[in-house]
């Protein structure tokens, strides 16, 4: 599973990059990729904390699970409200 995991994130980093130039004027692209990085940074340890949490007292699928469906509902409400 964490080998899936890898090819995702390896296609999925370069392409919230790009969405995040094509989305902000190119002044302010130095903060934007800032901000970004702070968001990621912000939530990976939570996010983290969570999936071991769940891996530990559920197991991998329901781990893995879990993430799916948030991907889901973020997926969702980007394509909302953009």
């Amino acid at each position: 599973f964490m080998f899936i995991y890898g090819i995702y994130f390896g296609l999925a980093e370069g392409t919230e990059k790009a969405y995040i130039a094509d989305l902000i004027d190119s002044e302010k692209k130095g903060t934007a990729y800032g901000l970004y990085h702070l968001a990621v940074g912000i939530s990976a340890l939570p996010a983290s904390i969570i999936m071991g949490i769940l891996w530990q007292s559920f197991g991998h699928f329901v781990a893995f699970l879990f993430g799916s469906i948030l991907s889901f509902i973020s997926a969702l409400i980007l394509f909302i409200l953009v």
